[in-house]
């Protein structure tokens, strides 16, 4: 005989596994077509955006862009990696020193003997900024607003300090806050802030291949943590988006201006002293025109005192040559003049085996730039375009000269000194 209340029993537990499975069925159901939703709606922002690179055009009728247009996908790709890093990384009211140029983000002509860094910030937050100074021989900060590639017009530089300016403890040590109103009874290392402040720019310039750099630690002075974000795909992958077109426009035209001037195979002074140039530092800069059969001899007397001065050289793109793996730049911490006081620099696409020689990196036109710190050369450049084969006419007897490895070895000790330099 069938016990009523078993039956009962089994066909409740069926009834109910029936509804668990059903609503489970529907639940999958629903998060798959969710899922699928979703889907479809980044498919959407991706093609948006990728639509929205398309119209960078502008970078593509630049002048230089011939110079090198197989290099125009990469140089592309590299300026939109460095807008994400300091679009999604510079919050101004979570801040941190985001590298800005190097080796790799090669925009602007980075300096070799200098680390950049950025960040934003925000005018109605007050800051601190603490670390160790370290020994590099130089480090200054820079203020402004609308930093290239943040806006369509570029703003300016409105405040600068130098290191020289800062108290720093016997052991390195410092402190620095920064706002617009100083906080009751601090007596400390004080930055006022312009109002229209929306950048902070650091730079470390070493001298010395042994040189430590500062290490420098920025924070809001109120404020809790939060957890960390990702970009707003309505706000920072649009700005990211913007800066590959307003970066590539600004700093691509300073080689086409040289263009247009005719400063080729000789120097003239720029005026960057509102564009974020260094205090008390002088620029000389021109085109080279240099084929692979010929050399150029740069001859420059040096001040009695410098405190500091470099060459460097880049392409068209205004992008360093590989100063990692090549002599393409150095600097004046070791006596580089001739017995006669001058001091000569080859620019050649061999190694001539002078001392004072720049790599042209097999780039037959590019840029020369001359930085002289807290001093003036008392002439412009003197410039000599000759063939290769006849160098050894032109340079003094006494002129300083390198093996082959010994050149590898200088190379390697440079590029090991800006290794420990943090970049990234």
């Amino acid at each position: 005989m069938i016990n009523i209340f078993d039956a009962f029993h089994k066909l409740a537990t069926i009834i109910v596994l029936t509804m668990v499975y059903t609503f489970c069925l529907n639940t999958v159901a629903a998060a798959e077509d969710n899922r699928s939703k979703l889907l479809e709606e980044a498919q959407g922002q991706w093609e948006h955006y990728l639509d929205l690179l398309k119209d960078t055009g502008n970078f593509l009728e630049n002048p230089m862009v011939p110079y090198a247009p197989e290099r125009v996908p990469g140089y592309l790709f590299m300026t939109l990696a460095q807008a994400y890093s300091l679009i999604v990384a510079s919050d101004p009211d979570f801040p941190e020193f985001t590298p800005y140029v190097n080796h790799t983000f090669n925009i602007a002509g980075p300096n070799p003997d200098t680390v950049y860094y950025f960040t934003s910030i925000d005018t109605s937050n007050t800051y601190r900024i603490y670390g160790n100074r370290g020994t590099v021989y130089a480090l200054d900060f820079q203020l402004g607003y609308d930093y290239f590639g943040f806006a369509e017009k570029v703003g300016g530089v409105l405040q600068k300090k130098t290191f020289d300016e800062i108290d720093v403890a016997a052991d390195g040590s410092f402190e620095i806050l920064l706002g617009t109103k100083i906080p009751a009874g601090y007596k400390g290392n004080w930055i006022e802030l312009d109002e229209r402040v929306n950048f902070f720019v650091t730079r470390q310039i070493a001298y010395h291949p042994d040189e430590i750099a500062a290490n420098m630690v920025i924070e809001k002075v109120a404020g809790e943590p939060t957890p960390k974000r990702y970009p707003d795909a309505h706000s920072e992958l649009q700005a990211i988006v913007d800066y590959v077109k307003y970066s590539s426009a600004a700093w691509l035209d300073l080689p086409g201006v040289l263009v247009k001037q005719g400063v080729i195979n000789r120097f003239v002074i720029p005026d960057w002293a509102d564009e974020g140039g260094v205090t008390g530092q002088v620029y000389q800069h021109g085109l080279y025109d240099v084929a692979a059969d010929e050399a150029m001899i740069v001859t420059v007397r040096l001040p009695e005192q410098c405190d500091y001065w470099n060459v460097q050289t880049t392409d068209m793109l205004w992008q360093t040559h590989d100063f990692m793996r090549t002599q393409s730049s150095f600097n004046g911490h070791i006596d580089r003049s001739d017995g006669d006081g001058l001091t000569r620099i080859v620019f050649s696409h061999r190694d001539p085996g002078a001392k004072n020689w720049i790599d042209l990196n097999d780039f037959d036109r590019g840029y020369v730039l001359m930085r002289w710190i807290n001093c003036q050369p008392d002439r412009e450049p003197q410039v000599e375009l000759i063939k290769f084969a006849e160098l050894n006419e032109y340079l003094p007897a006494d002129t300083t000269t390198v093996t082959p490895e010994q050149r590898l070895l200088e190379i390697r000790k440079a590029a090991s000194a800006r290794h420990k330099r943090r970049y990234w």
